[in-house]
């Protein structure tokens, strides 16, 4: 039986209010993740859980043959378990009061991944353009008609504790959703579809430029040294976290959580025309100097998600009346809508364009006049807001001329409009007394705080039957790489704690190579060694990068050989397909010849160099500098040397920020980077 005394669902349940709840007297209810399209875990016996009027008797009928009845307690909670036939549909589910019932239909029996981590498990298929492409993008999504991959994408939320709240729906993978859906895990999850011909469920949540504190639990994490404060600190922040909450529920909400990719960032009404138009005059925050990140400045927006109007009044010369021109914002964090005189001039909105530089034309029916009002709506979903940019990068021209107005400077106003909140936003009413009558919260908590999206984005999962989960993240903790060793397994071993399913498996990305400013360091390598070290937790795996990746785009654009190296694991691992080679080299051992070190490797059969010189082995002696070294090929094992060094003891490869690979086993698979000094 499902373990009802867990923390997760006792708070999930206390909290328990879903956009699909249905009416009637017996107020039946479910999570979002049970609706049409979904797949269950295949011969497993799958929770499902809801709620209802207080000892309502509820039924739940597969179409495949098993049924199932629970009553609900005296809290109208209920939870079951359902047993799913062998990989097969579509099928339906019935869940049944008295007096009202629910239909899921296209319900599939197969195989559930969830799939989760920062910006390059989030990349979607078609790509953040146009700076972060996905190769052969187009082709891939015109040709994906997989019916039996469904995709699952939760919506983005932080939350202080674990809740029941969240949003996301189950889509078909087609030529219409697959190009919104995460890169990696479609890849992932068309290859599994590929060798098993069965149905794939993925469960996508993940969220760009977040570390792993972020997503692990938080008895788990602070059960660790470096965040034994966390928790505390947190439970000191609930008393004015919930008056934020109370406070915001009295606003008016913009909800576009329903609406397709496509269209859901357009038309939105934040009932702030008056104040773009310039027909109302709202001041009171003036002279701020631009451009600025919103959050690195002292103006009251720490840690804010939403939308902030900023407005300028520019004088132009009369040497641009009359004239098209041309407007030079820089790049804007997240999405925006620019106005000229209340005429929308230009807008990026949606996902992937906060290191787009914004460029725009102004008709020259607009630049008739020399004192004219610049309003910019800038909209961020979380991490940083505003402009990143320099001041040379705001400026106005005469289009192709060289002449032009500044518009990095002081002089400028700006005003929070809406907050956003667990994929709402939250109306201000678009004065700033409204913003300043919101709660003071002395911990503003974003994507970064501990826990807070393991809280919103994988409890309210918790315990939806899958196979295991695959995993993107490593770039935002480059820095703290020691700390990460602990780090990451502390969180693996929260998530499975949370399922209760045993150590299902876990398969894990490498990160790619990327400068970090400094393509010679080596604090990436170091995280690199971390990931690799994780590989010591059981049913773990690790899929290798150093071959794929763009030192000069921490995005790369290869997604598709990440996910078939990670279904790469699971294929041999979890589907015991024959002669499935799932890593490329791991290093094992040294063993220390005279002045030669010899290193040993797991899944090193073939090993080779590709037909190239064999580099990015550097060897050190007794004071622990590592010098540039030769390495030679000896069967499955590779020998070390540098005649500078008499008496080596270590040896390490690929060990800088922009490293690349030369070690390759038989199966084309490149070799991690490692250290032998731990």
């Amino acid at each position: 039986m499902r373990h009802t005394s867990s923390f997760f669902f006792f708070l999930y349940l206390i909290g328990f209010h879903f956009s699909c709840q249905q009416e009637g007297p017996s107020n039946l209810a479910l999570s979002p993740i049970f609706s049409d399209h979904m797949v269950l875990q295949q011969e497993t016996r799958v929770p499902i859980w809801g709620t209802a009027s207080p000892y309502s008797k509820i039924t739940i009928d597969g179409s495949w043959g098993n049924s199932v009845s629970a009553t609900t307690n005296k809290k109208g909670q209920w939870d079951t378990q359902i047993l799913m036939p062998a990989a097969g549909g579509p099928f339906e589910l019935t869940i049944s009061t008295n007096d009202t019932t629910i239909e899921i239909k296209d319900v599939m029996a197969g195989e559930v991944w969830l799939c989760s981590g920062q910006s390059n498990m989030e990349m979607p298929l078609k790509g953040w353009l146009p700076n972060d492409p996905i190769a052969n993008s187009a082709e891939e999504i015109a040709n994906a008609n997989f019916p039996m991959i469904r995709m699952f994408t939760v919506e983005k939320a932080i939350n202080i504790e674990p809740t029941a709240e969240y949003s996301g729906s189950w889509a078909i993978a087609n030529t219409v959703n697959v190009g919104d859906f995460s890169a990696t895990a479609y890849f992932f999850g068309k290859r599994l579809y590929e060798k098993l011909n069965i149905p794939i469920g993925l469960i996508h949540t993940s969220w760009g430029g977040t570390p792993a504190e972020a997503w692990t639990e938080g008895k788990h994490l602070t059960s660790l040294s470096d965040y034994l404060e966390v928790q505390k600190q947190l439970d000191q922040a609930k008393p004015q976290q919930e008056a934020l909450s109370n406070w915001l529920a009295t606003k008016e909400v913009v909800d576009n959580t329903s609406l397709p990719e496509a269209t859901r960032w357009q038309n939105l009404d934040f009932k702030d025309e008056g104040l773009i138009s310039g027909r109302i005059i709202e001041n009171s925050l003036t002279n701020i100097s631009m451009p600025m990140m919103w959050e690195q400045e002292d103006i009251g927006l720490d840690a804010f998600d939403g939308v902030v109007l900023f407005r300028k009044e520019v004088m132009i010369p009369n040497a641009f009346l009359n004239q098209e021109l041309t407007l030079e914002l820089g790049a804007i964090d997240d999405m925006d809508e620019t106005y000229f005189n209340g005429v929308k001039v230009g807008a990026m909105m949606g996902p992937g364009k906060w290191n787009t530089k914004r460029v725009y034309t102004i008709p020259k029916d607009l630049t008739s006049k020399n004192k004219n009002l610049l309003s910019i709506r800038v909209i961020d979903t979380g991490g940083g807001g505003g402009f990143s940019g320099d001041k040379k990068d705001m400026r106005l021209s005469i289009k192709g001329g060289n002449e032009s107005v500044n518009l990095g400077s002081q002089g400028w106003n700006y005003l929070p409009t809406a907050e956003y909140k667990k994929g709402r936003f939250y109306l201000y009413g678009g004065t700033i007394a409204a913003f300043q009558d919101r709660p003071i919260v002395d911990i503003e908590l974003n994507a970064n705080s501990p826990t807070v999206l393991y809280n919103a984005m994988i409890a309210p999962l918790v315990p939806y039957a899958i196979k295991g989960a695959i995993w993107y993240q490593g770039e935002s903790n480059v820095e703290r790489n020691k700390q990460y060793e602990s780090l990451f397994p502390k969180m693996i071993e929260s998530w499975r704690a949370a399922w209760s399913q045993g150590n299902f498996p876990f398969y894990f990305v490498q990160i790619a190579p990327f400068s970090y400013g400094n393509s010679n360091a080596i604090e990436s390598a170091q995280l690199r060694d971390a990931q690799r070290k994780t590989l010591s937790v059981s049913n773990t795996g690790m899929a290798v990068t150093l071959d794929i990746g763009n030192t000069e785009n921490i995005h790369p654009a290869n997604k598709k050989d990440v996910g078939e190296r990670l279904a790469l694991w699971a294929l041999a691992k979890d589907y015991q397909q024959a002669n499935v080679v799932c890593s490329g080299p791991l290093y094992s051992s040294k063993k220390i010849e005279s002045n030669n070190i010899r290193l040993s490797f797991q899944f090193a059969d073939g090993l080779n160099s590709k037909d190239q010189r064999l580099t990015g082995f550097e060897m050190a002696g007794a004071n622990g500098l590592f010098l540039n070294a030769n390495a030679v090929i000896e069967g499955n094992e590779v020998v070390v040397s540098n005649s500078q060094i008499a008496n080596p003891i270590h040896v390490r490869y690929a060990f800088k920020n922009g490293s690349t690979a030369t070690l390759f086993n038989g199966a084309g698979l490149p070799a991690s980077s490692f250290s032998t000094e731990d």
